[in-house]
């Protein structure tokens, strides 16, 4: 394991508010808790409905909260190396009229072939071809960040 690199607060912050779907699961979180508030107010059945978006938004927090830990473990005590955009692939979602795209970088770690997936409906310059420095663990390099994708450039 690599000597452990440090990483702020704010860049805690910016990989997780970075990661899709963006606040979209916290305001569904939100829209939950009042959800119960006013269905347990009125007993309204309409109201009861309200209750299915902290399901949906405790689910995607915590994959958010899930990646965010995995990019923390990577920058950390990861090891550096190359990654390469081999595709660009369009997804069947939108954000702000625009389509999100995934893209797929090949690296290469413990002499295997991995690739690492990114989704952003935003970074319009990635090209296939583009090289940028990825972190991994070597005890499971699956677990990988590429802190340029979420505007973190110090490492």
């Amino acid at each position: 394991m690599q000597e452990k690199r440090h990483i702020s607060n704010f860049e805690i912050a910016t990989i997780y508010f970075k990661t899709p779907p963006h606040l979209f699961s916290e305001i569904l979180l939100s829209i939950g808790v009042f959800g119960i508030i006013i269905f347990l107010g009125s007993r309204n059945i309409e109201a009861l409905a309200l209750l299915i978006s902290p399901a949906i938004g405790y689910f995607l927090v915590k994959k958010k909260v899930r990646i965010t830990k995995n990019s923390i473990l990577a920058i950390r005590y990861g090891d550096k190396t190359t990654a390469t955009i081999s595709e660009i692939q369009d997804t069947n979602f939108e954000h702000n009229g625009r389509t999100v795209k995934k893209y797929i970088f090949k690296y290469t770690a413990d002499h295997k072939q991995l690739s690492f997936s990114f989704q952003s409906a935003y970074k319009r310059s990635l090209n296939a071809g583009d090289e940028f420095s990825i972190f991994y663990l070597s005890e499971n390099p699956e677990i990988a960040c590429i802190p340029t994708l979420y505007s973190i450039y110090k490492y």
